[in-house]
């Protein structure tokens, strides 16, 4: 089943290399996006990012594309996004 985990580099509640990368390295179809300068509320911290990735993760995702998303396309964010893929 296809996964996304979006965590701040700055999130001090939930470390990084404790909780999301362990995560992402337990499910084959993880996608893990760590947000810079981002702490543990990336939707409060950087809403435009993360919805961003919510929708390029719906489009491509086949199974999960919700009809009502079909034509709407992301507007460009700014900020440094970073992405690790399962290898």
């Amino acid at each position: 089943m296809p996964l996304l985990l979006i965590q701040g580099t700055e999130d001090r509640v939930t470390p990084l290399d404790a909780h999301a990368a362990r995560l992402a390295q337990a499910v084959p179809q993880a996608r893990l996006v760590v947000l810079d300068g981002c702490g543990h509320l990336p939707e409060v911290e950087m809403p435009e990012q993360v919805d961003k990735l919510i929708r390029e993760f719906l489009h491509g995702s086949p199974a999960y594309r919700p009809r009502a998303l079909a034509g709407i396309s992301a507007k460009p964010s700014s900020g440094s996004i970073r992405s690790r893929r399962r290898p």
